[in-house]
């Protein structure tokens, strides 16, 4: 499952002499001469092997199409292996068919196309792409851009109209296997489907799809599509997108044994975030153990990883018209995974037709907890996480104790820098949704029901909420009542972004029944407030809410701008009024005018 068995040898072969890092090239472009004379380029390589190509810290790959356009090329059934740079590189060209090929040994990046229209890479094997490891003598002190097969990626958003990808295998590859397009909402799939990534890691990264929109068609702005992939061994997520888009559509796609299984999230920005947009991730399989272990010669070769099905989906509010940065410069930026920033006010997450299969803690050699959760929390996720929707789920011999993991946010969050005095609250303040369970086989456990939700277990605060039980291997609570939910509201003040008005206190029940105060106050009462903490109820049933964390940068510092919104966990049954109040404001240091609030 991990191996690969390819030939590397052709009866016809080009071989570049291994005295420098300047490697064999074949180039086919058009071109005009000095005299004005325009040359047509046309090239139909078959069954040939070349060995050392291409040049070292370049893209001057080994095969080279540049500015071809006026004929069709075709590269088939060969070989181009070991060589110092770039395996395949397309460029400003159109026509070409790659077919069944073998591309073995490459530098930094296998295969690249970039500008390049209607084209075809089918039915080919790319494995073996090694990082470059002198960027500083070079001069590049960042992290560098490397991959498997990256179609039009590396110019993005510039377009690729009219490109096939199908059908191929890429493994042993660093930071990325596939980068390419998605295709049409509610369509077949006609252009990025049928290939398998695998065993993909380095770069701090380590995912086996990374799709985007397709800039070439408008249409993907309201909804675009991600499907018929699949994905495994991989160190950080199988399959994932996080782009501007109204909807995200992800299914059927296979995960197997990778950090994270699959990702879909919509990306929006400015006003748009609150408007409606949502993430649909549907008709899909995740592994979480196969027979296939991830180290055979106990951990000497690598290292045991946890494994997750899918990440929980999180509508982003972005700083870039292009979403997520593909080929991230930056550890900061590092896993793809983590570029999650200030969630989004109207995002919605939906799950559905879902499988998991043998999913279970386990451990390493050294003891070493393994979670392998159904459903990873994302550790770099300190802001509003929407309520995630699960439905006509099955888990098939998998462990309850497996559905997820509420994390407790690190103290290393609160600096100046980031979240301020005391970490970001967003991982303890949101709801896993769960309808239409079914679990078959393996050690369920007392929490595999067919109805209920999860919830992150905020001290004094979430075991107040009626008909939920703690669950400790969660660090949560399971509930089974219908009425939770996320009460968010902001500061619309002109100054939000500058001025701090947390911590904001959420007290459950705070003046129980009776009327206090003047106020007739129902049995579930909230009393959101920037409190006094002379308060004698300051501790009891207290959720203690922190806005969202600074993402913004100002040269080399933090911008220590931070937008004023605080989801809050609240038990919120049909017909209750949810009051928001404000209390202890001073002549001095008034509190915010004009709120926004909703409950999700």
């Amino acid at each position: 499952m991990r191996g690969e068995v390819v030939s590397l040898s052709r009866n016809i072969k080009i071989v570049g002499e291994e005295t420098d890092d300047w490697g064999v090239q074949v180039l086919t472009a058009d071109i005009m001469d000095e005299e004005g004379t325009f040359f047509e380029g046309k090239s139909w390589i078959e069954g040939v092997e070349i060995q050392y190509g291409g040049q070292k810290d370049t893209r001057r790959a080994a095969v080279r199409f540049e500015g071809a356009v006026a004929k069709g090329q075709i590269f088939k059934n060969s070989v181009v292996h070991e060589g110092p740079g770039w395996a395949m590189n397309a460029i400003r060209s159109k026509g070409i068919m790659v077919d069944n090929n073998v591309f073995w040994g490459a530098n930094q990046v296998g295969v690249g196309w970039n500008m390049v229209m209607e084209s075809t890479f089918n039915n080919n094997f790319v494995g073996w792409v090694d990082p470059r490891t002198d960027l500083n003598a070079i001069g590049m002190a960042t992290l560098d851009v490397m991959g498997g097969a990256l179609f039009c990626s590396l110019e993005y958003p510039s377009a690729c109209p009219g490109i096939r990808i199908t059908n191929n295998i890429c493994a042993g590859t660093v930071q990325q296997a596939f980068t390419g397009p998605a295709h049409d909402c509610g369509k077949k799939n006609s252009n990025f489907f049928g290939n398998v990534a695998h065993s993909i890691s380095g770069g701090l990264s380590g995912n086996g799809f990374v799709v985007y929109p397709d800039p070439s068609k408008p249409a993907h702005k309201d909804c675009y599509e991600v499907s018929q992939n699949a994905a495994y061994k991989c160190a950080d997520a199988g399959i994932f997108t996080n782009f501007p888009s109204k909807k995200v559509n992800m299914h059927s796609v296979t995960a197997i044994d990778c950090n994270i299984g699959a990702g879909a999230m919509a990306a929006v920005d400015g006003a748009a975030e609150y408007k409606e947009h949502s993430s649909h991730l549907y008709d899909s399989i995740f592994y979480g153990s196969s027979v296939s272990p991830d180290c055979p010669d106990k951990e000497k070769q690598c290292k045991l990883m946890e494994r997750s099905g899918v990440t929980t989906s999180i509508q982003s509010k972005v700083h870039s018209p292009m979403g997520m940065e593909l080929h991230p410069k930056k550890d900061m930026h590092c896993p793809i995974s983590s570029q999650v920033e200030n969630g989004s006010w109207a995002g919605k997450a939906y799950f559905r037709n879902l499988k998991f299969i043998d999913f279970a803690p386990s451990s390493d050699s050294k003891g070493t907890l393994l979670r392998n959760t159904m459903i990873q929390l994302l550790k770099k996720s300190p802001d509003f996480i929407t309520m995630q929707h699960f439905d006509n789920i099955e888990f098939i011999n998998c462990e309850s104790d497996a559905l997820t993991y509420f994390f407790n946010p690190p103290q290393s969050w609160a600096n100046l820098a980031d979240c301020g005095d005391f970490p970001c609250t967003g991982p303890k303040n949101t709801i896993f949704s769960f309808t239409n369970i079914k679990w078959t086989g393996g050690k369920q456990g007392a929490n595999a029901l067919k109805d209920f939700s999860l919830i992150p277990d905020i001290k004094t605060y979430s075991d107040k909420f009626p008909d939920c039980t703690k669950f400790e291997k969660i660090n949560g609570y399971q509930c089974t009542n219908n009425d939770l939910g996320i009460l968010i509201w902001e500061s619309l003040d002109p100054d939000s972004i500058d001025r701090s008005i947390q911590p904001i206190y959420i007290w459950y029940n705070l003046y129980g029944v009776a009327e206090t105060k003047g106020i007739q106050s129902p049995a579930n009462y909230y009393k959101p407030v920037k409190a006094q903490k002379e308060n004698k109820d300051y501790k009891n049933g207290v959720n203690i809410l922190n806005s969202y964390m600074d993402h913004n940068c100002d040269s080399f510092y933090n911008s220590q701008q931070r937008i004023s919104r605080f989801p809050g966990l609240v038990y919120a049954p049909p017909k209750e009024t949810i009051t928001v109040d404000e209390a202890g404001k001073s002549t001095t240091t008034p509190g915010p005018g004009p709120m926004k609030y909703w409950v999700q």
